[in-house]
């Protein structure tokens, strides 16, 4: 499918008269939210950097900072891998309630 065929599905997505899609594209957008807030406060609490936890993902830094960032999502594997890095589980990384000391 061409860019603009996606960017036109995607945008049709946003405008649907009963705002279901869009309802969808933003519980999409507040999980990826906690997610980040997530990672973040955990790797506070491992006192891990960025530069550590591209290293123990065998990722680059970049990508780490694009998805910290907002700028990119990881999928259901990745984010598996997130959880395993930062002793914890795929569904605490998700938890609105911050993560707890012991995670």
């Amino acid at each position: 499918m061409g860019k603009s065929r996606l960017n036109a599905g995607f945008c049709a997505l946003r405008t649907r008269s009963d705002g279901y899609y869009a309802g969808m594209l933003d519980m999409a957008e507040n999980l990826a939210n906690v997610f980040r807030q997530n990672v973040r406060r955990r790797m506070e609490q491992l006192k891990m950097n960025q530069a550590e936890l591209a290293k123990r993902l065998n990722v680059t830094d970049a990508y780490i900072s694009r998805i910290l960032n907002g700028a990119r999502n990881p999928g259901l594997q990745s984010l598996e891998q997130f959880a395993d890095v930062l002793d914890t589980t795929a569904s605490r990384l998700l938890e609105e309630k911050h993560l707890s000391r012991s995670a």
